[in-house]
């Protein structure tokens, strides 16, 4: 099950929805606009921030593997390790 989050429907909508279809798409776009954010960081630097960032980092497991993360967490972490 998933959380509410607001989505776009296929006619320009915004609604709340939910469902774990969501997240793939959330999470990829968020990736992106960090990289963006972070253009020196490699594809691996990015997904370790992502994985810190989570809010189960510390106790990953196989249902909610490092938990939702914190991109602005992640981006500061980022700009602050050269």
């Amino acid at each position: 099950y998933g959380s509410p989050t607001c989505v776009i429907t296929g006619r320009g909508n915004i609604i709340n929805d939910n469902g774990t279809s969501f997240s793939s798409p959330l999470i990829a776009g968020m990736v992106a606009c960090l990289w963006q954010a972070l253009p020196q960081k490699t594809a691996k630097q990015i997904m370790k921030l992502v994985r810190l960032a989570g809010n189960n980092q510390h106790h990953p497991d196989n249902v909610f593997g490092y938990g939702v993360p914190d991109f602005w967490k992640a981006y500061q972490t980022g700009k602050a390790i050269k």
